[in-house]
């Protein structure tokens, strides 16, 4: 699992914008510790499609907006 990150969701925010998120851990050289930074990056329908096919993971709040955006 290394250099991978993990906690992936994807979340419709408007009517034609969806926000992707997920963690991803920084170490520092010497360090036992990690430090797990969230991600955050806004796209269009096919971004948000090609990253939850990738990560297998639904597209959450879709029925607030509706299948067709409106």
């Amino acid at each position: 699992m290394r250099g991978r990150g993990y906690g992936h969701c994807v979340r419709r925010i408007g009517t034609y914008t969806y926000r992707l998120t997920w963690l991803w851990d920084r170490k520092y050289t010497g360090s036992r510790l990690r430090y797990p930074t969230r991600i955050t990056r806004d796209t269009d329908l096919a971004g948000a499609k090609r990253f939850a096919a990738r990560w297998r993971v639904p597209i959450l709040n879709e029925a607030a907006y509706g299948p067709e955006g409106g």
